[in-house]
């Protein structure tokens, strides 16, 4: 779009991209459920990582049938054995608004680790994966890596990023336990509490974490690493599963 920048004490016309946001209304077996801020792309993978996410879903083929309206910016979902699973979510006290931690099933064991050299590496990835962030800088990214596979996602919601990739390791079919997810956004609650549900042991963010990210991370035996960028990041919470060897 075109607009007036002041720069170098002057004023210029220039044109400039916009990220563009789409308020994705999804509709679980016709009904409501949540307006999801999201990228126009690939709405699919976006609605499947966010039903896994709020624990309406356990995989993939829980989604029964799945339509797009891009023009009523709607997504269509029959899941199985809907009502069930909408009594048992609201009995939880689940909302749209993000996972419940009930949905976790306990600490997250994982005997491996990972290097600084690995930890650097997902964060050049995000950072170089960031496509639409280089031309509008208004956009996430999130990186989901599980055995012999990394995906990277964007989208306008930091939550939105993560729902994405989450999405598309569930539509994957490959079933195997993510190891480390890297994110833009800052390390809060509901962040945490996706790493949690794909049961990911290491949490990476280039941003700030929020205290009480880490008191759930702490609980749920989740190592979170933030303020990774360059060649410097800083472990709150699980120490063990980062190497001091380079």
């Amino acid at each position: 779009m075109r607009l007036l920048r002041w720069q170098a004490g002057k004023w210029e016309r220039v044109v400039d991209e916009v990220a563009q946001e789409v308020g994705w209304r999804l509709l679980v077996d016709g009904r409501l459920l949540a307006e999801v801020p999201g990228s126009p792309w690939d709405p699919p993978e976006l609605a499947v990582g966010y039903l896994y996410s709020v624990g309406l879903i356990d995989e993939a083929r829980d989604v029964q049938e799945l339509q797009v309206d891009e023009a009523r910016g709607e997504i269509s979902v029959v899941v199985a054995k809907v009502a069930e699973r909408l009594r048992t979510w609201r009995a939880r006290g689940a909302s749209p608004g993000g996972p419940n931690g009930e949905l976790l099933g306990g600490d997250i064991h994982w005997e491996g680790q990972i290097t600084p050299r690995d930890v650097l590496a997902a964060t050049r990835m995000l950072r170089s994966a960031g496509i639409h962030h280089r031309r509008t800088g208004a956009t996430h990214a999130a990186l989901l890596q599980w055995e012999g596979r990394t995906e990277v996602a964007e989208d306008v919601s930091r939550y939105s990023a993560v729902d994405r990739v989450i999405g598309r390791w569930l539509l994957s079919g490959e079933g195997r336990q993510p190891r480390l997810m890297a994110v833009t956004g800052r390390v809060g609650r509901g962040m945490v509490l996706r790493a949690a549900r794909v049961r990911c042991p290491i949490l990476i963010s280039r941003a700030a974490p929020l205290s009480a990210g880490l008191r759930l991370a702490e609980e749920m035996g989740i190592c979170v690493i933030a303020f990774a960028r360059a060649r410097r990041f800083s472990v709150y919470t699980v120490p063990e599963r980062v190497t001091t060897g380079w």
